[in-house]
């Protein structure tokens, strides 16, 4: 998630307008209780973001069941990151290939055998992005 953080007036250079920093977020929520499990923060990326909640998610005694993850994350690496029992939801890219782990496969498998299904349990995704932002 790319928020606005902050304008930089000191700008080096020839341009005028301030740049733009951007804060990206990750949290990871249990969509039953509405409660953040997880969170990574970066003004870098979004990946060293998600990297971050992953790594908060490693030092609990949580396991997941299942797991959205928006386009940016539509990538087996990304779904192999989550452990054998956790269904991983993302939604595929245009130029998406079954090239990758059985996992991946399994995932893109199951969005084209019930596509419509399998988009109900995407879009719970939805709820996170609702939700307070944790601060850290």
């Amino acid at each position: 998630m790319k928020d606005k953080a902050k304008e930089n007036g000191d700008n080096k250079g020839d341009d005028a307008r301030p740049r733009r920093l951007f804060a990206y977020a990750f949290t990871i929520m249990d969509l039953n209780t509405r409660l953040y499990l997880a969170c990574g923060h970066s003004l870098r990326s979004e990946k060293e973001a998600f990297e971050g909640a992953m790594a908060m998610l490693s030092h609990t005694d949580v396991e997941l069941s299942s797991m959205r993850l928006d386009r940016y994350y539509s990538y087996p690496t990304y779904v192999n990151a989550f452990g054998g029992e956790t269904r991983v939801y993302v939604m595929p890219k245009r130029n998406s290939t079954l090239k990758g782990s059985q996992k991946w496969k399994d995932t893109m498998k199951e969005f084209i055998k019930d596509t419509m299904g399998y988009l109900e349990e995407y879009h719970r995704r939805s709820n996170s992005e609702s939700g307070l932002l944790c601060t850290g």
